[in-house]
């Protein structure tokens, strides 16, 4: 058994752990903001996650939610809690239009405006990863973490774990919404 066998083997576990306490937290039908804070730690178990945040689509009014993101450009340990904006055409946008997950290196973003598909807004990180988070075919929002410092730091295997869990967390998101609403 080599090293890479038993890192690989380790981090099978970690993700089969993540998926198993959204889904248990689901069913506990925790508090929104709370699952989302759930999420982000147990993502940081196995990937490079201190600037990660859970956007979410109202289709009905056309707008984007952040209701829950942490970056290391804000003030130390401080959680956003940002109101709606409008959809524009910032990279969430994108991911919502064509309903596909991206990973980006900073050259990408670049090539995105100048080709049109994508306007820059804020800090441009070294590499973004995004999914959408997808209920029977519609994006309910985007889960997405980036990395200012390390083009590296995140990489396909991230994306491909992203969009593995992604459809657990859109469940966990879906069910609390519609408990809320209840």
């Amino acid at each position: 058994i080599s090293f890479n066998d038993i890192t690989e083997r380790k981090k099978a576990e970690s993700i089969k752990n993540i998926t198993y306490n959204i889904a248990e937290a689901s069913i506990q039908g925790i508090p929104l903001p709370d699952l989302m804070k759930m999420i982000h730690i147990n993502l940081t178990e196995i990937m490079e996650s201190s600037n990660f945040y859970i956007a979410l689509y109202d289709k009905v009014n056309n707008t984007i939610e952040f209701p829950y993101y942490t970056d290391v450009n804000a003030p130390p340990n401080q959680v956003y809690n940002t109101p709606s904006r409008m959809m524009g055409q910032g990279i969430t946008e994108h991911i919502i239009r064509t309903k596909e997950s991206l990973l980006l290196k900073e050259d990408d973003f670049q090539k995105f405006r100048d080709e049109g598909l994508i306007d820059l807004y804020g800090s441009l990180p070294k590499v973004w990863l995004g999914t959408p988070l997808m209920i029977n075919k519609e994006v309910l929002g985007v889960l997405a973490v980036q990395d200012y410092d390390d083009p590296d730091a995140l990489t396909l295997a991230e994306l491909d774990i992203m969009k593995f869990i992604s459809s657990q967390i859109a469940n966990a998101i879906y069910k609390n919404r519609a408990e809320e609403e209840l």
